[in-house]
């Protein structure tokens, strides 16, 4: 079994990933997610009440790895599927 791992700054960028790489890499990955909480300051700001997981995990599953519009989001696409296909 093949085992692809996330360092992640934020548990929204792990719900994301979770509705996305079902789309992308082969069913018999297992998936690990290290995730690290990189946004002390928004939380300190926000008096702890942000929270944006429901709407990544809403949108990981409606994201088209196809649709290559953003910049951003393309460099995501053909990262994870570099890295499944050098090491899978």
């Amino acid at each position: 079994m093949n085992e692809l791992v996330f360092l992640l700054e934020e548990p929204s960028a792990r719900a994301m990933l979770e509705g996305l790489l079902p789309k992308i890499i082969p069913q018999d990955t297992f998936v690990r997610y290290l995730v690290f909480e990189g946004k002390q300051e928004l939380k300190k700001l926000s008096k702890g009440c942000y929270q944006k997981i429901s709407g990544s995990r809403a949108i990981g599953k409606l994201l088209t790895p196809d649709n290559i519009r953003s910049d951003s989001f393309r460099n995501l696409v053909t990262g994870i599927r570099k890295i499944s296909t050098l090491y899978f």
